[in-house]
């Protein structure tokens, strides 16, 4: 399993190969931040918050953004009644695999 947190997360609107495709259900503004709902193609769901700035990326209901996922601040851990050594390069592309 691999949790980030949502601050660790970025919304873009360019595909790369550190990104991931992702639909905007909703994007709500509160405080100085946006928080993005949003579904990958699996069906995963995710929310994404960031600091509201001149070139924060508000989508739109169903409109398709990208994630780039900042893996430096990822934590691994074994599946339950696994043992198991993962590690992450911080410097590694990014793959989603359904």
């Amino acid at each position: 399993m691999i949790t980030c947190r949502p601050e660790d997360l970025a919304v873009v609107g360019e595909a790369g190969d550190d990104r991931l495709a992702a639909q905007v259900s909703v994007a709500i503004a509160l405080g100085p931040s946006l928080v993005h709902e949003l579904t990958l193609s699996d069906g995963t769901e995710m929310r994404v918050s960031e600091m509201r700035g001149p070139n924060t990326r508000a989508g739109t209901s169903g409109e398709q953004l990208f994630v780039r996922i900042d893996t430096s601040r990822c934590h691994v851990f074994p599946a339950p009644g696994r043992l198991t050594s993962l590690s992450l390069n911080p410097t590694s592309n990014l793959r989603c695999i359904t």
